[in-house]
C-alpha cells in the first residue's frame, strides 16, 4: 500500500515519535523511508559574505543528517524487538536543506513520488502559524500524497 514514506523531523518529541510511526509503517509494508529535516533559513534565503558562513552551513546539514540516522537507528531496534521486519539502510534515504518547511517537504514528497507523509502535529511554532497555519496544516493542504499526523502522547483532547 505505502511503498515510499516520508518522514519529517525537527527532532521535537511528537517528530521523534512521527518516525517511530514512519519506520514501523516502512517495515510493515516493506517499502522505502525517506527521513527529512528543514533547517530554517540558509542558502535560500541569504548568500554568503565568507567562506566561513557556507562552512557553518555544511557543518549543520551534516550533523543534522547524523542525528536523523541516530533516530532512526533508535525507531528500527523498536521495530525490531516488537516483531517488525528490520527496515534495512539501503531502504532508507536521508534529505537535509535549508528554506521553508513546508515547502521543502511537498518538493522532497514530489520529487520522489511518495505515496504517505508522516509529520508530527506539535513541533516547534510561533505566533505567525496560529494565524497562518503550522507546517503540518500546510503539507495536509496540498500535498499529492497521503497525510498521516502523529499527536504528541498525552494530548489532552483525546481522552475524556
Amino acid at each position: 500500500m505505502f511503498k515510499k514514506i516520508l518522514v519529517s523531523s525537527d527532532f521535537s518529541d511528537c517528530s521523534q515519535k512521527a518516525v517511530h510511526v514512519a519506520v514501523d509503517l516502512t517495515a510493515t509494508y516493506g517499502g522505502e523511508l525517506w527521513v527529512v529535516n528543514v533547517l530554517d533559513g540558509g542558502a535560500a534565503d541569504h548568500q554568503y559574505d565568507t567562506i566561513d558562513g557556507a562552512d557553518d552551513e555544511l557543518d549543520e546539514i551534516q550533523n543534522t543528517e547524523k542525528a536523523l540516522r541516530v533516530a532512526v537507528v533508535e525507531s528500527v531496534k523498536l521495530a525490531v524487538a516488537s516483531g517488525k521486519p528490520e527496515v534495512t539502510p539501503e531502504r532508507v534515504q536521508f534529505e537535509v536543506r535549508s528554506g521553508k518547511a513546508a515547502g521543502k517537504i511537498l518538493e522532497i514528497a514530489d520529487e520522489n513520488n511518495i505515496d504517505l507523509i508522516v509529520m508530527g502535529t506539535h513541533g516547534r511554532s510561533s505566533i505567525r502559524d496560529f494565524f497562518v497555519g503550522s507546517t503540518t496544516e500546510r503539507i495536509n493542504r496540498e500535498a499529492s500524497a497521503a497525510v498521516l499526523a502523529v499527536k504528541p502522547d498525552g494530548y489532552p483532547f483525546l481522552k475524556d
